[in-house]
């Protein structure tokens, strides 16, 4: 370690008066063993620039030198200072050790930002940018004057009123809560968005991710299989459609019931688990796909373009599943039974569910299909065809949404169905 530190150290002597001026590090306050990380950060980062990747660009006198090595000073006075700021512990902490200093460890500091290989460093700072969500959904990036990126805005088309029931329950942002007398759960898209700027030439990343939670660690939890809850559910329909009349219910009313609890079915099955406990959240990837779509105006082969990959995830909540089965049969339930023979009024209608409909990304919440259906067509703006990450294929989400976010992927290894 002598021989390093000495080598370090000497680099030290020539980078420190380069780092103090141009890079605006307050160098001779940093501690001795930070000081002999600062060369190997310096070189690091000197070699990671994106912008060598537009050097033709430079020699070929699109780009001048000025507006170029400005760009470059940038990227390093972000990088040396943001790290120093972010990772001293660490830096101190490999020196102490001894040890080599693992730069897969060192410089995986804020992914707010990315490009598009886990090879390459991620960006030291995000953009952030708020405003409806029918601004946010149509923003383009393109490239400016003097190397700069403009953000614009372009006329997004509306969102189809005609959506279906299954078309929405599956929809981004959207949640649907059902509330009856013996079943309750929540559904909500948790679709993950990552974006970032990217160069049109490169590819972008994907991502798959489940987890499984308890609601409240307080209440216990009881298990079911799928075959008992979807006998459930058939046994509901038959009821609710039995007693329409006296529910008030409509022919669409009973339609979209179907599919909401055939959708809560369908969850249950593709978690893969053929049973599901109360008090339990599952986030699952639904289809187990990913999708990505870039906007960009093209100027050049090396276009900037704002990515997004998409996973399309469902949060699957179970609070309370109650029915009480009969003595020795596994798929009669006795409310049920009572109500399909009764005239009690009221108790027929305590089993009308409570159907509520949340726009997550909005913070509302609308007790009818109708009434999210307006919101949607007031404050978002359609959602753009985005590509499959397997098979390329362009993909309307309108689509994917009635399919439950699948497709006949052509490479999908023989299976069909799934992006």
């Amino acid at each position: 370690m002598e021989d390093v530190d000495t080598f370090l150290l000497s680099d030290n002597e020539l980078c420190g008066p380069s780092l103090e001026e141009d890079l605006q590090v307050n160098f001779y306050y940093l501690k001795p063993k930070i000081k002999s990380l600062l060369p190997l950060m310096l070189g690091h980062f000197i070699r990671s620039w994106p912008g060598w990747q537009r050097s033709s660009n430079y020699f070929n006198k699109q780009i001048s030198f000025e507006n170029w090595y400005a760009k470059f000073k940038e990227h390093l006075m972000f990088k040396v200072n943001y790290l120093i700021k972010s990772d001293f512990d660490r830096a101190s902490a490999m020196l102490k050790s001894n040890s080599l200093i693992d730069e897969s460890v060192l410089f995986k500091i804020d992914n707010s930002t990315q490009t598009t290989s886990a090879e390459k460093p991620l960006a030291p700072y995000c953009i952030a940018i708020h405003g409806s969500p029918k601004t946010i959904n149509s923003l383009v990036f393109s490239e400016g004057v003097n190397d700069n990126i403009i953000i614009k805005e372009y006329g997004a088309n509306p969102i189809n009123d005609r959506l279906t029931a299954r078309q929405l329950i599956n929809w981004p942002h959207i949640e649907v809560e059902f509330n009856s007398k013996e079943l309750q759960f929540w559904r909500k898209n948790m679709h993950e968005y990552k974006r970032y700027l990217m160069f049109s030439s490169e590819k972008i990343i994907e991502a798959l991710i489940e987890e499984i939670d308890i609601i409240n660690e307080e209440l216990s939890r009881r298990a079911y299989t799928l075959n008992i809850i979807k006998e459930y559910c058939r046994l509901y329909i038959t009821v609710i459609k039995k007693h329409q009349t006296i529910l008030l219910l409509t022919e669409e009313g009973i339609a979209e019931i179907e599919t909401i609890l055939e959708e809560f079915l369908l969850d249950i099955q593709e978690i893969n688990l053929n049973s599901i406990a109360t008090n339990t959240s599952v986030l699952f990837n639904i289809a187990n796909c990913n999708y990505a779509r870039n906007k960009c105006v093209r100027t050049s082969n090396q276009a900037v373009c704002f990515a997004e990959s998409i996973t399309p995830r469902i949060k699957l909540s179970l609070f309370e599943f109650n029915a009480v089965m009969e003595e020795n049969k596994d798929t009669s339930f006795q409310l049920l039974q009572e109500i399909s023979t009764t005239a009690n009024i009221p108790l027929i209608r305590s089993i009308c569910p409570k159907i509520q409909y949340n726009c997550t990304f909005c913070k509302r919440y609308f007790m009818t299909k109708s009434d999210i259906l307006n919101h949607l067509k007031q404050k978002h703006c359609m959602e753009q065809p985005i590509l499959c990450f397997k098979c390329k294929s362009q993909l309307n989400v309108t689509t994917l949404t009635e399919n439950r976010w699948q497709h006949m992927c052509t490479k999908d290894d023989g299976e069909s169905g799934s992006g």
